[in-house]
């Protein structure tokens, strides 16, 4: 039997910051919104589903991370400024890569 721990992979969050340690090979999920309350609020909902949860502050930091890694689903806030969900979710679509992406829309 052995005790070698499984191989574990730190992950970041967009700002930099280290994230939770992540179990390779599991499914990410990107959480878009301005609001770091509601980022909490949205990754504690998911954390029962077994997902890594990767936080963006804005449509553009998000839309930099989408074009970088690859993430399972997108949970998108409607509401945000410099480049709202609508917005995002609308250049998604048309960049080949990205556009099967699950896209979940929350608003307040």
């Amino acid at each position: 039997m052995s005790t070698t721990k499984p191989h574990v992979q730190k992950t970041r969050d967009v700002a930099g910051q280290a994230a939770p340690e992540a179990q390779t090979g599991r499914a990410r999920v990107l959480l878009v919104d301005d609001q770091p309350s509601r980022l909490r609020s949205y990754e504690s909902i998911l954390s029962g589903l077994g997902v890594d949860c990767v936080w963006a502050f804005s449509g553009k930091v998000a839309l930099k991370r989408l074009l970088t890694d690859d993430f399972a689903a997108l949970l998108l806030e409607v509401n945000m400024a410099e480049l709202d969900g609508f917005e995002l979710a609308r250049t998604v679509r048309e960049h080949p890569p990205l556009k099967q992406i699950p896209i979940i829309f929350v608003t307040a």
